[in-house]
């Protein structure tokens, strides 16, 4: 398919928001001068998808007898609201546009209804305290961009506002009364799960959609903090409730490098160096260790446990957990997925 063309989206911007007449000729040219853009920006949506997300494709360009103001596609995860969510989008000034997003009016008859007005500015307001940027391709500058270019660029949108779409979507949906649910700040402990998926065994025949790895794991760097304060909250109760009160304060973050994520203590007071590993997906989601977190694993297996959070809940900031022994590492399939290459 051809490339989004400055003139096709000249065309969408002379008619976004005004009347549309079947009877008359003129609407009925600039409705097919415009089809082109509803085609590309469809295309754009399909083949910029990530791993967890669907798009909501639209080939609509008019609504209630009036040309569009705006034409664009939604992006969300399947088993959520649908009320938070990425639009990758044709504005009524003919430029390209990425954003995230919520329901701020009734659509389809009342059939999809808004958010409430305490919730849109609930919403707004973490937006703006967050690191977020709109992004955009001006009409003026389409022409330096090719599909490559264009799709690289909305993947790397997705990927890098991934978790604060997941932090809005619970915003929204947050009940008034969690802080008085009994699951607040707690991590139930669980087996480990007899199997796991691999997306590198997913797409050793190279069909289908590409994942770039190394952005899958930045996706979960808000997540992962989030996760670790609710490891070391729990580190803190369970070394108290073991008798060890002098050694609470000892439990804390480690840096970037050290190996390992939290230095705490096991049921004799020795310590052990916790990596924590945390996904909103299930337990069969796989994770990823760094280099370095593998070899400081293999320098200090007897010491070593990697605490897997899953089902993490942004609304309760509660998960589900399993635990793996540094001795038991040797029992799980390890996969390279990158590879450093010199000379």
């Amino acid at each position: 398919m051809n490339f989004f063309q400055n003139q096709e989206l000249e065309n969408y911007k002379k008619v976004a928001g005004k009347k549309y007449r079947k009877a008359n000729p003129n609407d009925l040219e600039h409705a097919s001068l415009i089809k082109p853009n509803v085609e590309k920006l469809n295309f754009w949506a399909e083949k910029s998808l990530i791993e967890d997300f669907t798009a909501k494709l639209d080939r609509s360009w008019q609504w209630s007898g009036t040309f569009k103001s705006y034409l664009w596609i939604r992006f969300y995860r399947p088993n959520d609201s649908q009320k938070v969510y990425f639009v990758f989008g044709i504005n009524k000034s003919g430029d390209l546009y990425l954003e995230l997003n919520c329901q701020r009016s009734n659509h389809t008859k009342g059939k999809t209804t808004s958010l409430s007005q305490g919730k849109i500015e609930a919403f707004d307001k973490y937006l703006h305290q967050s690191n977020y940027r709109y992004g955009e391709v001006k009409n003026k500058n389409v022409h330096l961009y090719n599909w490559n270019e264009l799709i690289e660029y909305s993947k790397n949108f997705l990927y890098q506002y991934a978790t604060l779409y997941d932090e809005l979507e619970a915003l929204v949906n947050e009940d008034q009364s969690v802080e008085n649910n009994a699951d607040l700040y707690v991590l139930t402990e669980s087996e480990v799960p007899k199997k796991m998926k691999s997306y590198v065994d997913r797409n050793k025949s190279f069909k289908g959609r590409e994942i770039d790895w190394s952005k899958k794991q930045l996706v979960s760097s808000r997540l992962g903090l989030l996760g670790e304060k609710l490891v070391i909250k729990t580190e803190k109760e369970k070394v108290r409730r073991l008798g060890f009160p002098e050694k609470v304060e000892k439990i804390q973050k480690r840096l970037d490098g050290e190996g390992y994520d939290i230095l705490s203590f096991d049921k004799n007071g020795e310590e052990i160096f916790i990596e924590v590993k945390t996904t909103k997906g299930n337990s069969e989601e796989p994770f990823y260790l760094s280099a370095n977190e593998k070899a400081f694993c293999e320098l200090n297996t007897s010491k070593y446990v990697i605490y897997r959070l899953y089902n993490y809940s942004y609304q309760n900031k509660s998960a589900k957990v399993y635990k793996i022994k540094g001795a038991d590492i040797q029992t799980l399939k390890l996969r390279p997925t990158n590879f450093e290459v010199s000379k």
